[in-house]
Order: C-alpha cells, then sequence, then structure tokens
C-alpha cells in the first residue's frame, strides 16, 4: 500500500505522542538502573523513528541544542538513535556565527556537523539571517544608507 508524506507525517506525529511518553518513562529508568555499567545500550528499542522514516524513504530530525549536545549524554544518544538528520537550532545563525563586526565563531556548527558525520546523519542549514539572531553590532553599523549602496553595487 503506498502512504503520502503527509499522511505518514500525520500517522508517524500520533504514534510518536502515543508512544512518547510511555517510552520515555521506560527509558529513564532502563537508563538508571542500567547506564553507567553500559553507555552504550540503546535506549529507545528497535523502533526507532529514525527506521520507520528511512523505510519509507523519509528523513526525521530535531533542532539541536548545541549546549546541549555538548554536556548531555542521554541527549546524544537519543538523537543518534532517532535521527537522521539534524539542523542546529541557533549554531547557524548569524548572531551565533558573527558575534562581533571582526570575529567569527564556528565552534558549536562545526560540533553539530562533526557530531552529525560521526554518527552517518545529514545537517540541514537554515535561517542565517533571523530577525531575532541578528547580533547586536548589526543595528549599529548597517543602515539603510550603506545597504542602499551595497544594493546599487550588485545591480
Amino acid at each position: 500500500m503506498k502512504i503520502t508524506r503527509r499522511k505518514w507525517l500525520r500517522q508517524a506525529a500520533g504514534t510518536a505522542a502515543a508512544a512518547g511518553v510511555a517510552s520515555l518513562l521506560r527509558a529513564d529508568e532502563r537508563f538508571a538502573s542500567d547506564h553507567r555499567d553500559n553507555p552504550e545500550k540503546n535506549i529507545a528499542g528497535a523502533g526507532s523513528l529514525k527506521a520507520h522514516a528511512a523505510a519509507r524513504g523519509l528523513l526525521t530530525g530535531a533542532a539541536v541544542n548545541t549546549h546541549l549536545l555538548h554536556s548531555d549524554v542521554i541527549y546524544r544518544q537519543v538523537l543518534a538513535e532517532q535521527s537522521n538528520i539534524l539542523v542546529g537550532e541557533n549554531c547557524m545563525k548569524f548572531g551565533p556565527t558573527h558575534p562581533k563586526p571582526d570575529t567569527y565563531f564556528f565552534n558549536d556548527a562545526d560540533g553539530l556537523v562533526s557530531f552529525a558525520e560521526t554518527t552517518g546523519m545529514k545537517v540541514r542549514g537554515h535561517n542565517f539571517v533571523w530577525h531575532e539572531a541578528l547580533p547586536e553590532w548589526f543595528a549599529g553599523t548597517v543602515t539603510s544608507e550603506n545597504a542602499k549602496k551595497s544594493s546599487s553595487i550588485t545591480s
């Protein structure tokens, strides 16, 4: 039976919501009891979202908080087990990557890409320029006058 992407997404969201709470509770119990002795243990089981999506030629993933990615082993493990594509929550936006006019910071974005490569995932970059993630220096540096000059150079 052929299933549309939209229908699959509706079913996946419903299934994840229905099973998510019970699964997370079981995962917490399993993790608490044996993770210290066996940190590589799969806490999600064989029925991962990643496996179900891949079986249908789809990707499933999450927006990633790089602070948690670096500091929380369970967060990394769940991402690796459940996702086959990641999106940087903020690490690839203009403000975090260019915090000062003469400073660039790619460590968080590089860490996300490295984690994705290590775990065989894809990365989707998005929203480089977004009104809520512009660096503080931007408003004082970019004006309508120099923006007009710049646009006349390129046209």
